[in-house]
């Protein structure tokens, strides 16, 4: 977990880069290990995909159903409701077919 030590010996020049660091570590998110850890807490489920640039493998954790139906869905590993919300309607405003589907 991200925690307020992880980041009290960081000597940084930008106080804003401070600022950003302490909100994160008040966030209590899950130290990421991986790209993929990254990856599958996308906050919309369909949209966590990536592609290894020296492999071509394709990660999904959730597959592709809801992206090929247009299913924007909150991931349950990142339950913040407010952010999923105004995230999916940023992807709505621009695509206007994809469908919200609050669970």
């Amino acid at each position: 977990m991200l925690d307020a030590a992880t980041f009290k010996d960081i000597a940084l020049a930008n106080p804003a880069s401070r600022q950003l660091l302490a909100a994160l570590a008040e966030l209590n998110i899950p130290q990421l290990h991986s790209v993929r850890d990254g990856i599958s807490r996308y906050l919309v489920r369909c949209t966590c995909v990536g592609i290894d640039a020296s492999t071509g493998e394709v990660f999904a954790p959730d597959g592709f159903a809801d992206l090929e139906a247009g299913l924007l869905r909150i991931n349950p590993l990142i339950p913040q409701p407010g952010k999923w919300q105004a995230k999916a309607e940023t992807y709505r405003a621009r695509w206007p077919w994809l469908r919200i589907i609050e669970e």
